[in-house]
């Protein structure tokens, strides 16, 4: 059965309106600020648009100047900055000009000529996510990023023992199986966008352990994450006899308390192997068109339950090898 929606308080229907209207938030963002599913956001924001004009305000072209575009040049091929972080500096530097991340990657896969994949990351690749300073780009860590990832690598080293990776993904596509990918650091994050057609959408939490692969479990709508892994028996007893748990995001956690061991580092993603696995699956869905989100369910679940342990041995050597030599001992290639 499927649950009734929460009622919007008008305080957040305030909010909905204030992120879209003056911040040009898209609707995933707003829903993961304030704790609503994207369905519901979605919902308010196609009534709310249809009484005030909202929704004309869609797919208008930004005017654009040559030193904006420029200005985006520059990252036409770094496949290390995100294209939020590109719209953000765009608004401290130009502070009449506000870019959605969208309107960003469009203008960046243009002058990136035939390139699809500015932000998906390939297997066994690491990216780091760098900053800017002054306006400009620098590839690299702040020296406290770096004393977070160090103190982290050590503490799983010094373990010398099994332990548990997962991580969440929202995996979506489109019934014209248009798809584009949007990567916030802390976690992987992958939505549809599409002229036409119906959005399809669904949350999915995974684990994996040495000899071990958890269930694929659906989190819908507005449930939490513990109450998921009950449903699907998945219980503290459980994750502890495979090994201590990491978690990626500790924000999906929605104030629960778990006896997880240790979270990522901020902006720490790539250290996490099963990020390219749901990478992988995100690939063999977006080209495909599901009449219904249950067939869209089916078949994740299937391609996470072909994975075999021999691949999962691989990820989890993939996951040590990575702290050893990207956070301690960080080759040329690392930086």
């Amino acid at each position: 059965m499927i649950s009734p929606r929460r009622p919007l308080t008008d305080d957040i229907k305030l909010q909905i309106i204030n992120e879209k209207e003056q911040n040009g938030s898209s609707v995933y963002a707003i829903a993961k600020k304030l704790g609503r599913s994207p369905s519901t956001v979605r919902c308010f924001l196609k009534c709310y648009g249809n009484d005030h004009q909202l929704s004309r305000k869609r797919g208008r072209k930004p005017k654009l100047t040559d030193e904006i575009e420029e200005f985006i040049a520059q990252f036409s091929d770094n496949k290390d900055i995100s294209c939020s972080k590109i719209a953000a500096e765009i608004k401290k530097k130009f502070p009449d000009v506000s870019l959605s991340k969208e309107t960003v990657r469009v203008i960046r896969q243009k002058l990136h000529k035939g390139s699809n994949e500015l932000e998906t990351p390939s297997s066994g690749r690491t990216s780091h996510y760098g900053e800017f300073e002054n306006g400009v780009f620098i590839g690299r860590f702040t020296q406290k990023d770096e004393d977070e990832r160090k103190e982290f690598a050590a503490k799983i080293l010094e373990l010398n023992r099994p332990i548990v990776l997962s991580s969440t993904a929202i995996i979506g596509v489109g019934e014209n199986g248009v798809l584009t990918r949007c990567n916030k650091g802390e976690m992987p994050v992958f939505t549809a966008f599409t002229a036409k057609g119906k959005l399809l959408e669904i949350t999915v939490w995974g684990a994996i352990a040495n000899g071990w692969k958890s269930p694929l479990i659906n989190i819908k709508g507005d449930m939490l994450l513990g109450e998921a892994l009950k449903n699907y028996g998945i219980s503290d007893e459980v994750l502890e006899k495979f090994g201590p748990h990491v978690f990626l995001d500790e924000r999906m956690l929605k104030g629960e308390i778990f006896p997880f061991l240790e979270f990522f580092p901020h902006d720490s993603s790539d250290l996490n192997p099963l990020n390219d696995l749901f990478s992988k699956i995100q690939v063999e869905v977006k080209n495909r068109q599901f009449r219904n989100e249950e067939e869209l369910i089916s078949f994740v679940e299937y391609l996470w339950n072909i994975i075999s342990m021999d691949d999962i041995q691989n990820y989890i050597q993939q996951f040590y090898d990575r702290i050893n030599h990207c956070v301690l001992n960080p080759c040329e290639g690392c930086r």
